[in-house]
C-alpha cells in the first residue's frame, strides 16, 4: 500500500503467520534489512509490563495517533489482500475520526 506521505509499505498477511513470528523484514530502493528476534517471551512481557503501567498510571504507552496510523495499515493489506494484491492508500481506508465512529 501507498502511505498519504508516498512511502511504499509492503504488509505480508495471510490467514496462518505463524511462522512469519520474531521477522522483521525492511526494504527501500537501495536495498533491504532482515531482522530476527528468538525470544518472545521478551516481547511479550515488555508488552504485558507497559499494559500493567498503563493500567496503573493512566499513561499510554503508545502514541494513540500513531496506534491510529498502524491500525489504518493492517486495515489496508486487508482490502489489498481481498481485492487481490491492488495498492491501496491510507485515504482509501477512511480518517481516524470515521473508524473510531464505526466502532461506537
Amino acid at each position: 500500500m501507498r502511505h498519504d506521505a508516498g512511502v511504499c509499505v509492503v504488509i505480508g498477511m495471510s490467514p496462518d503467520m505463524a511462522g512469519s513470528m520474531g521477522n522483521l523484514c525492511l526494504y527501500d530502493t537501495v536495498g533491504s534489512a532482515t531482522a530476527r528476534f528468538t525470544d518472545s517471551f521478551h516481547a511479550f512481557k515488555t508488552q504485558l509490563t507497559a499494559f500493567v503501567q498503563y493500567l496503573r498510571s493512566g499513561e499510554p504507552p503508545f502514541n494513540f495517533e500513531q496506534t491510529l496510523e498502524l491500525m489504518r495499515m493492517v486495515i489496508g493489506a486487508r482490502m489489498s489482500r481481498e481485492d487481490g494484491g491492488r495498492p491501496v492508500t491510507l485515504s482509501e481506508v477512511g480518517e481516524p475520526d470515521a473508524l473510531l465512529s464505526k466502532t461506537s
